[in-house]
C-alpha cells in the first residue's frame, strides 16, 4: 500500500516538473521571439558568429542591407572569407573581453565598407571564445570625409610649407599653435621651440602691447569683414629695419578656430619705393627746370622771331612785282620756313601755360564761320600745292562764345593735318552743325587714315604718326607732336570735346569738335 502511494507521488512529481520544463522552454522561446524581433527593426546592425567554427550564426536584416547579401547566400559560407578584411579578422576573434571595434567589410558587389560598434564575447568554462555579437554601424561616409580631412589637412601643411612667407597659427590670446617650415629657416629654431610661444619672443624688438593691440586690431578687422592687410615695421637686433604686411583669416580644424596669419617680408619693396620716390622728387625737379627753359625760350624766340616773320611777309607785299621769280621763290622759302618756327614756339608756349595751369582763355561772340573761311584762307598755299579740292557744309553764320586765337589754332591744327596726310588731289569737307545744346565742327580728308591703335594714342603729347616710304606720303617731318595735344586741352578748356573716326588703313579720317552753346550773341 505504502509502495503504491509512494510511486503514485513519484508519478504526480514527474508531471509537474515536466509541465514546468514545458512552461520554461515556451517562455524561453517567447523570450527569444520577442529578442529576435528587437533585432531584427533594429536600426543597427546584428552579427552573431559562432567563433570556435568561424560560422555565421546570426545577422539581421539591418545588416544584411548593409553588405548586400541576402541570408542563404552566407548563412554556411565562412565569415572571414565572404565578409570580414582578412587584416581586421584577429581584433574581432583574437581578442579578449568586450570591445568597441573599427573594421573593414566587403559587400557582394565588392565594396569596402568600414562598420564600427561594440563587440560582447561569449567564453566557455575554459575561459574559451565560443560565440561573438557585435552591434554595428555603418561609419563609411564618416571615414571617406576623415579621409578627405586628412588629406585635405596634409595639402594644407604642404601649401603653407612651400610658401616662402612666414605663417603661423594662433589662438585666441595670440600664442602660437603651428608655423611652417619658412618660420623655422628665418628664425633659425625648430618648430617644436616656436610653438606655445608669442610672437613677441621671436621678434624680441616688438613690446608685449604692441603685440596685443596687433591682435585686437586683427579681431576687431575680422568681426568687421575688413581683409585689408596691416603693415608694420620692426627693427631687429642688429638694428635693421624691417618691413611687413600682416595677412590674417579664420580658420577652423576639428571644431576649433584659429587665427591664420601670413607675415610678407617687404623690406626690398618698400627700400624700391624709396629709391623710386627719391628718383621722382628728382624728376620733377629736372621737369621744373625743363619747363622753366621752355617757357623762357619761347618767349626769348617769340619777338624776334615775330619781327623777322612780318620783315618777311612786308618785303614779299611791297617788293612782290618788283623781284625776280627766283627772288621770289627765296622769300616763299623764308616765309614758310619762320611761319613753322613762329607755330613751333606757340605751341612750346601753349603747353607751358597748359601743364603749369596759365592757360587763359580771353573769351568774345565770334562767327565761326568767318574764322573757318579765315584759316582755310591760311592754308590756301598748301592747299593749292597739293591740289586738294575743299568742300565747305557750313550756314551764313554761327555765333559762339569762344577764345578767337585758341580755336584758330584748333582748327589750323585740324586742316593742317587733313593737308598733310591726305595724298595729293584729295578731297577735304569741312562741315558745321548748329545743334540745340552744341556745335559740331567736322573736318574729314581721304587720307590715309588711322588704325585702332593710332585712334587711341592721336591726342597724347609729342605723338608722331610714323608712314613707311612705300606710302609716299610727305609727313612734314618738322612737326613737334604737339598739335593735337594742345587741341584736346583748348576744346575741353572751353568745356567741349575734340575725337577722330577712322574705318581703318587708306579709308580717310573724321576729327570732329563738339562745343556747348553758351551766350550765343550775334554782333552788331
Amino acid at each position: 500500500m505504502r509502495s503504491s502511494q509512494k510511486s503514485k507521488n513519484n508519478c504526480q512529481d514527474s508531471n509537474r516538473m515536466t509541465e514546468k520544463l514545458i512552461e520554461i522552454e515556451d517562455k524561453l522561446q517567447n523570450s527569444e521571439k520577442k529578442y529576435r524581433d528587437l533585432l531584427e527593426s533594429s536600426q543597427m546592425g546584428f552579427l552573431e558568429i559562432d567563433a570556435q567554427k568561424n560560422k555565421l550564426k546570426y545577422i539581421n536584416a539591418k545588416l544584411l542591407a548593409i553588405i548586400g547579401y541576402p541570408i542563404e547566400e552566407i548563412k554556411n559560407a565562412d565569415i572571414m572569407s565572404k565578409i570580414i578584411h582578412p587584416e581586421d579578422f584577429d581584433q574581432i576573434f583574437n581578442s579578449l573581453g568586450n570591445i568597441d571595434l573599427e573594421f573593414r567589410i566587403y559587400t557582394k558587389d565588392t565594396q569596402l565598407k568600414w562598420l564600427a560598434g561594440t563587440r560582447i564575447g561569449k567564453y566557455n568554462e575554459k575561459n574559451e571564445l565560443v560565440s561573438v555579437r557585435i552591434w554595428l554601424d555603418d561609419i563609411t561616409e564618416k571615414k571617406i570625409w576623415e579621409q578627405k580631412l586628412k588629406e585635405s589637412e596634409e595639402k594644407y601643411r604642404n601649401l603653407i610649407n612651400a610658401s616662402p612667407n612666414l605663417i603661423f597659427l594662433f589662438n585666441d590670446d595670440g600664442t602660437i599653435i603651428d608655423c611652417n617650415k619658412s618660420v623655422e629657416i628665418y628664425f633659425e629654431i625648430s618648430r617644436e621651440q616656436i610653438i606655445s610661444n608669442k610672437i613677441f619672443v621671436l621678434l624680441t624688438n616688438l613690446t608685449e602691447d604692441f603685440t596685443l593691440s596687433l591682435f585686437d586690431q586683427i579681431k576687431k578687422n575680422i568681426k568687421n569683414g575688413i581683409i585689408d592687410p596691416i603693415e608694420f615695421s620692426y627693427t631687429t637686433s642688429k638694428g635693421q629695419p624691417m618691413w611687413y604686411q600682416l595677412y590674417y583669416s579664420i580658420v577652423n580644424i576639428s571644431e576649433k578656430s584659429y587665427i591664420h596669419v601670413e607675415l610678407q617680408d617687404f623690406t626690398k619693396l618698400k627700400k624700391a619705393e624709396e629709391i623710386i620716390r627719391e628718383e621722382n622728387k628728382k624728376l620733377m625737379e629736372l621737369d621744373k627746370i625743363r619747363k622753366k627753359f621752355l617757357d623762357t625760350a619761347a618767349h626769348e624766340l617769340k619777338t624776334p622771331l615775330t619781327s623777322v616773320y612780318g620783315a618777311i611777309q612786308l618785303l614779299y607785299e611791297l617788293n612782290r612785282n618788283k623781284m625776280s621769280e627766283d627772288s621770289l621763290k627765296f622769300i616763299e622759302i623764308a616765309q614758310n620756313g619762320s611761319k613753322k618756327l613762329r607755330n613751333l614756339i606757340l605751341n612750346l608756349l601753349d603747353i607751358s601755360k597748359l601743364e603749369t595751369h596759365n592757360f587763359k582763355l580771353h573769351k568774345s561772340n565770334y562767327n565761326l564761320v568767318d574764322l573757318i573761311e579765315d584759316c582755310v584762307n591760311e592754308m590756301k598755299y598748301l592747299l593749292d600745292k597739293k591740289e586738294h579740292m575743299i568742300t565747305f557744309e557750313l550756314p551764313e553764320e554761327t555765333y559762339l562764345n569762344i577764345d578767337k586765337d585758341a580755336i584758330e589754332r584748333v582748327i589750323i591744327n585740324l586742316l593742317s593735318n587733313a593737308v598733310k596726310y591726305t595724298p595729293p588731289k584729295g578731297k577735304i569737307t569741312i562741315k558745321l552743325q548748329n545743334n540745340e545744346s552744341h556745335i559740331e565742327l567736322s573736318i574729314k580728308d581721304t587720307g590715309i587714315g588711322l588704325t585702332e591703335e593710332e585712334i587711341q594714342e592721336i591726342f597724347t603729347k609729342f605723338n608722331k604718326i610714323q608712314r613707311s616710304k612705300e606710302e609716299n606720303i610727305d609727313l612734314n617731318k618738322e612737326g613737334t607732336g604737339l598739335g593735337l595735344n594742345i587741341s584736346k586741352e583748348i576744346i575741353e578748356l572751353h568745356g567741349g570735346q575734340i575725337w577722330v573716326t577712322s574705318e581703318g588703313r587708306n579709308k580717310g579720317s573724321t576729327f570732329i569738335v563738339r562745343l556747348p552753346k553758351e551766350q550765343i550773341l550775334p554782333n552788331f
